[in-house]
């Protein structure tokens, strides 16, 4: 309820990342503020031994609104820690899941002119239905289910506005955020702060060119061809540019919906051994690997 509620109010008015990225100074901060008040409760937590389930509920509860306030990098990093238990109190990991698949959308009018813009024609002519209403919203874009004119039923990924834009000055204030910490927090130097904010910074610029990630699918798809267990959707290249990519339509149950998979019959050892096997031909045959697998990003048909 806390979440439906703090999203709807989301899509209601700007976020404090939409009204603060005119300027530089602005957006530092608004990073370096959080930043200050999350390592402030953690040490404070820690120095007084102050565990209750409830304090970390409520403070998870924070910082979930705060990154996605922050914006679209923001969240990004809340989906990579989501998966940290070994840095964060479980409280803050299951409030940061949260950022997996539900983040407010943007406006459906934005989409569709992004859209019109980079295919060059109107959205009726490109499909023959088109929903208005997204079936999914992430940190970098949103999905809308559509139907081609040739019958086939598709998903159109847009990509948020102005996200090159932002990622410059939110980086720019990472930058020095690590710079800081490096320089008065010794504790903080054990983490090899460079090489992360290196890494990341590298893997976002990536993700925004949905070329890229149409040509991934592809050969992700050719590597596991003689697998029918493993799906991965076909990639519409004519309705696919660096900020619309167009895929399959491929519904499924969301791998951590345990009750919905064994209501459906489907074997979960079955299943696990087939989720690991497709890891571990990734790592060890292929050398190319999905690195993002949280349970946003992976599905289970209805027949397994």
């Amino acid at each position: 309820k806390w979440l439906c509620s703090m999203l709807t109010r989301a899509a209601l008015k700007p976020l404090r990342w939409q009204r603060h990225t005119s300027s530089a100074i602005a957006r530092q901060i608004d990073v370096f503020s959080a930043a200050s008040r999350l390592m402030f409760q953690l040490w404070w937590d820690r120095q007084w031994g102050r565990n209750s389930p409830q304090l970390h509920q409520r403070r998870a509860r924070w910082l979930v609104k705060t990154l996605l306030n922050l914006g679209p990098t923001f969240i990004k990093i809340g989906q990579a820690l989501s998966s940290r238990a070994d840095l964060l109190p479980p409280e803050y990991v299951q409030a940061l899941s949260q950022l997996q698949d539900r983040v407010p959308a943007f406006g459906t009018d934005e989409a569709i002119a992004l859209i019109e813009s980079d295919l060059k024609n109107s959205i009726h002519a490109l499909f023959r239905e088109f929903e208005h209403t997204p079936i999914a919203a992430a940190s970098l874009g949103q999905v809308h289910r559509a139907r081609l004119h040739t019958g086939e039923d598709v998903v159109v990924k847009v990509q948020r506005p102005g996200l090159e834009r932002l990622f410059n000055l939110d980086f720019l204030a990472l930058a020095k955020l690590v710079q800081f910490c490096n320089k008065y927090f010794a504790w903080a130097r054990k983490y090899s702060l460079d090489r992360l904010y290196q890494e990341f910074r590298n893997l976002i610029y990536q993700e925004i060119d949905y070329i890229q990630e149409g040509k991934n699918a592809d050969k992700f798809r050719d590597n596991f061809t003689a697998y029918p267990r493993v799906l991965v959707p076909q990639v519409y290249w004519r309705y696919t540019t660096k900020k619309v990519l167009v895929l399959e339509y491929l519904p499924g149950v969301k791998i951590n919906d345990r009750p919905t998979i064994e209501r459906l019959g489907i074997d979960v050892k079955e299943l696990n051994r087939v989720g690991i096997s497709c890891y571990l031909k990734q790592l060890l045959v292929d050398g190319f690997l999905q690195v993002d697998p949280h349970p946003g990003n992976m599905a289970v048909s209805q027949d397994g």
